[in-house]
């Protein structure tokens, strides 16, 4: 790998590389793609000999630019930060492809006076940052924003697009080592199925299973975006919704189902008792808008989050962010489909790290991310991110029919929203299951059945966990009741049954 520096004027300063035998060397190299920023981030250390140390020091020095041609994509970062250590020759560097222009650009409180698609707010806060839209995939949504805070044209545009129920993310243009275009992409969302396996013990090499309920929340207080004119924000007090699942009450909205699950255990009899809720702030200045934006960010929240930290030997040929691959570990008893969510590469050193799952695990906080329910120029009776738009309504549920081995406890449902298949509901055993048994609970219907066999761990309503199992056939199954191993299933037993997946 080469890597060539560039000052403010785009004059090529120097090269350094991985492998060549003389002049600076790249050591500890990392690249860092993600979904969710849409920034791509590349940190090293430059390697230098003692009486280079000057040149090594401008070649590198912040806001000067790094150009790289790996896995046949251009790549170009803006140098943020660099810390020189003399003891070791080395100058360590991190960089961004977002670009300082992007990265410090600071931008007030702004209220659209109508609603405007989202090529409108792009080009508002990336103007004279050598910017320009690319691939635009929302081309027939507007909206009507708002902001009441200062942030970054980076921050701003991330904004935007959670709003629009979109992705987004930087390319570049660059012939021979001349930069022709600075681009920004936006996507309804990221990637492809790639139709790519990946074995344990032969294209990976460790996995390991990240879970957490750190950011977890089964009801929202909403506040939208401030009017132009007006002294305060929009709630949802007023606006009615009830697909069933969701529910508006007031200034708040609430997840029927995931209350079921993780309801507080000594909250006081009620309707709207028992939920964890947090707050949800919006940029819509319209409520049916920001109830969309609301409902999509807590349907992120309202489950347990689960992540996959897969180590490959080698990234596969033409797997990029975003994509969707299927994981095999036998001995583990994991058949996984999932998405590409973040990408780490260490071309010095071989290294290929994903990580897989439905969002992106998060250290603190939650991020608002927008449904993408249009204000006013929707076409009629279109169903976006599983909300009926003439009705309000989601795609149906429908019952399970459960085997005789199990009855409901508070019902068990499932359904189809695109491609996304989604089971819910609590089940009890019929009778006492033996450790170590399996039983089948019921069959999903043949457009659900999964490409690949799914196994996932689920809770019961005591310490012991246990296995659902989707065959090829649809056959929805029970197994490995317990904590260290097997032990029998009480007939009291709450199984939780809360899964998705794509078909």
């Amino acid at each position: 790998m080469i890597v060539y520096f560039a000052d403010r004027f785009l004059n090529i300063l120097g090269k350094a590389s991985t492998g060549l035998p003389k002049g600076y060397r790249i050591i500890n190299d990392v690249k860092t793609e993600d979904v969710d920023s849409g920034v791509s981030t590349f940190e090293f250390d430059l390697k230098y000999k003692e009486d280079t140390l000057s040149e090594a020091r401008n070649m590198v020095y912040p806001g000067n630019y790094v150009m790289r041609s790996y896995d046949d994509l251009d790549e170009f970062y803006t140098i943020i930060d660099t810390e020189a250590d003399t003891s070791n020759n080395t100058i360590y560097v991190y960089a961004e492809d977002a670009g300082l222009d992007l990265l410090n650009d600071v931008y007030g409180e702004y209220t659209a006076d109508k609603a405007y698609p989202i090529s409108y707010y792009v080009e508002k806060y990336s103007k004279n940052s050598g910017f320009e839209i690319h691939i635009n995939e929302i081309t027939n949504l507007t909206r009507t924003l708002s902001w009441d805070t200062d942030s970054t044209a980076s921050e701003r545009l991330l904004s935007i697009a959670a709003s629009f129920g979109a992705e987004i993310g930087y390319s570049f243009e660059i012939d021979g080592l001349e930069l022709k275009h600075r681009y920004i992409n936006i996507y309804k969302r990221r990637g492809k199925d790639s139709g790519i396996v990946l074995r344990l013990n032969r294209e990976i090499d460790k996995i390991v299973v990240k879970r957490s309920i750190a950011n977890l929340a089964t009801g929202y207080k909403v506040l939208g975006g401030t009017p132009k004119g007006a002294d305060k924000p929009i709630s949802l007090n007023g606006y009615s919704y009830d697909d069933g699942n969701f529910y508006v009450a007031g200034t708040y909205l609430f997840c029927r189902e995931a209350n079921k699950i993780w309801s507080r255990r000594y909250a006081e009899e009620g309707v709207n008792a028992g939920y964890i809720c947090k707050m949800f702030n919006g940029t819509s200045t319209n409520q049916k808008t920001l109830c969309s934006q609301a409902i999509a960010s807590l349907k992120k929240v309202s489950r347990m989050e689960e992540n996959y930290e897969v180590t490959l030997k080698k990234v596969p040929d033409g797997l990029k962010i975003g994509d969707t691959v299927y994981v095999i570990d036998n001995t583990g008893e994991m058949y996984l489909e999932s998405r590409v969510l973040k990408i780490e590469v260490r071309a010095s050193e071989g290294q290929y790290t994903v990580t897989l799952g439905e969002y992106l695990m998060k250290s603190s906080g939650i991020e608002p991310v927008s449904a993408i329910v249009d204000e006013d120029t929707q076409p009629t009776g279109a169903i976006i991110d599983g909300m009926n738009l003439v009705n309000g309504t989601a795609p149906v549920w429908m019952t399970a029919n459960l085997s005789g081995f199990f009855v409901k406890n508070d019902g068990l449902r499932y359904r189809k929203d695109e491609r996304r298949v989604s089971i819910q509901g609590i089940v009890s055993p019929v009778q006492e299951i033996e450790g170590g048994d399996s039983r089948l609970i019921f069959v999903l219907p043949e457009d659900m059945w999964p490409s690949v066999p799914i196994r996932q761990v689920m809770v019961g309503s005591g310490i012991n966990q246990w296995t659902l199992g989707i065959d090829l056939n649809g056959n929805v199954t029970f197994s490995n009741y317990g904590t260290t191993g097997n032990v029998p299933c009480s007939r009291t037993e709450k199984l939780y049954i809360n899964l998705s997946y794509y078909v």
